[in-house]
């Protein structure tokens, strides 16, 4: 487990994280205090944030001893645990979705209203499942499908995408269940993911031919977005306020983009130059995660570009293949090609649970996670053919 910090002290991270997961209120003199004691008070606080600061330095020499520590005490026990930090997360699994004939679930996604849940599947079927009974409503089979990779609901619930191997996304309407759209990118490139802009009004789809489409109502394009490095787009993401796409790339990069002017606004460049096979940006904006194939998932300021943190996978396979944030901010799950599922501390960079299905030993490629709006579950979708559901309930570190 690392948490790197590019040119940020505590005070600027906490800003930036503030209006996300909450922040403490500076010290003050407690009532009428004379001007001395106020001081006092303050010189105390100093020294208390000097010793803390000490107390960090001094743990970056133990990092790699407390990852292997982590790292067996996972190995002992696979039933989620939480590892006790300044947030503390309480993690049971509550169901096991299956998903008939699965020859893997690539993808998750839960309805605006919480209440369905889609798994793309790669033996060409999207399932919608109850989320209150775990019953499966409906199969909704790509035609000449050769796979189903993302699913993406719009923002009133109403459409369905699926992205398709095939080279093409299929948009379903949910409630009578059939096919409305069918959308073929120019060139043949399977499609990899695919997101509903905030407003409803656009789809984004990545192409392995090396482009990002946005499709407007109709189901014409209405904006190609190349990216100038390598030919895959692995994944997409809009910004909350819609006004910003960002697109991972298999080149180690992850490019932003301006909705309104289709320009490239920014390049977020990995160390490692390797592939990002997933994005997602925090409710309020300000940060972007990015799964690496390095096995690093990395935390960035929008606004400045900055990589602010690096949450290093403990996993022997550790590709990250997925990133969602909570509702609320305050956690962002990963999951990884080695099977494994973990819970972060956006606030801190503590891994705070690891999330583990019936049979952790068997390697399991895990492929997404997903938050539903409440933040009360998640999803992980397994190579395995079986969507597990977890109950997630958080507090205030049990110290």
């Amino acid at each position: 487990m690392r948490w790197g910090i590019a040119g940020m002290d505590e005070t600027s991270l906490r800003a930036l994280l503030g209006s996300a997961v909450g922040d403490e209120p500076p010290i003050e003199p407690l009532g009428r205090k004379s001007l001395r004691q106020g001081i006092q008070l303050r010189r105390r606080a100093r020294l208390r944030q000097a010793a803390a600061a000490a107390a960090v330095i001094a743990a970056v020499a133990t990092i790699p001893a407390v990852t292997a520590v982590l790292a067996n005490r996972s190995a002992r026990n696979p039933s989620p645990h939480a590892i006790q930090t300044g947030l503390a997360v309480s993690v049971s699994r509550i169901g096991a979705l299956t998903d008939p004939g699965s020859t893997g679930v690539n993808a998750a996604a839960f309805s605006p209203s919480g209440k369905m849940l889609a798994t793309a599947d790669q033996n060409g079927s999207a399932y919608l499942w109850d989320v209150a009974s775990h019953s499966r409503l409906a199969a909704l089979t790509d035609p000449s499908s050769d796979g189903v990779h993302s699913v993406a609901f719009s923002s009133n619930g109403k459409m369905l995408a699926t992205a398709d191997h095939n080279d093409s996304t299929y948009v379903w309407n949910v409630a009578g269940r059939d096919l409305t759209a069918t959308l073929g990118g120019p060139n043949s490139g399977q499609v990899d993911a695919a997101a509903y802009s905030p407003h409803g009004k656009m789809l984004a789809t990545a192409d392995m031919d090396g482009s990002t489409y946005l499709w407007g109502p109709g189901g014409s394009i209405i904006a190609t977005l190349p990216d100038p490095g390598a030919s895959n787009v692995y994944g997409v993401a809009f910004s909350p306020n819609g006004q910003t796409l960002a697109t991972a790339d298999i080149d180690g990069s992850t490019y932003l983009w301006n909705t309104a002017t289709d320009g490239r606004i920014a390049t977020l460049a990995g160390p490692s130059a390797l592939g990002v096979y997933g994005v997602a940006f925090s409710p309020n904006g300000k940060i972007l995660a990015t799964a690496d194939q390095d096995g690093n998932t990395y935390l960035w300021d929008v606004a400045s570009r900055r990589r602010i943190a690096t949450l290093t996978d403990p996993g022997s396979n550790p590709t990250v293949s997925s990133v969602a944030f909570s509702p609320d901010g305050k956690i962002l799950a990963t999951a990884d090609l080695n099977g494994g599922s973990y819970l972060w501390d956006v606030a801190t960079g503590h891994r705070i649970a690891t999330l583990s299905g019936p049979s952790p030993d068997s390697n399991v490629e895990m492929s997404s996670v997903a938050f539903s709006p409440n933040g009360k579950i998640l999803a992980t979708a397994n190579q395995d053919g079986v969507t597990y559901l977890w109950s997630i309930a958080t507090g205030r570190s049990r110290r």
